[in-house]
């Protein structure tokens, strides 16, 4: 293994770590909105899939073009979920009030 290739090995445990802590996060933390959890858990989710992807393709498991196809589809998957979120945040954000009825 080359220096670069050692290099690479590092900095892909570093982004799977950085998964599971936002995965940790996003279950157990509850200072978060619901949606801000869901988040947390769809971007740790994406680092821990692209992390993979890139160690099958440090140990020459799957090809770079399978790695790229399947990181660009990830990207959209999760681009889609935190957009969903987003959206749904500010639904309940600016949800109407609920009005009282005057008595009769």
């Amino acid at each position: 293994m080359s220096t670069a290739d050692l290099l690479q090995l590092v900095g892909n445990l570093a982004a799977l770590m950085l998964g599971v802590g936002a995965i940790r996060v996003g279950v157990s933390a509850d200072r978060f909105s619901r949606y801000g959890r869901e988040t947390l858990v769809a971007l740790g989710g994406l680092l821990l899939l692209v992390s993979s992807t890139r160690m099958l393709l440090l140990f020459d498991v799957i090809s770079a073009q399978a790695v790229l196809v399947v990181n660009g589809l990830l990207a959209v998957l999760c681009l889609a979920i935190v957009l969903q979120t987003a959206w749904l945040t500010r639904l309940e954000r600016h949800k109407p009030a609920a009005r009282s009825r005057p008595p009769t």
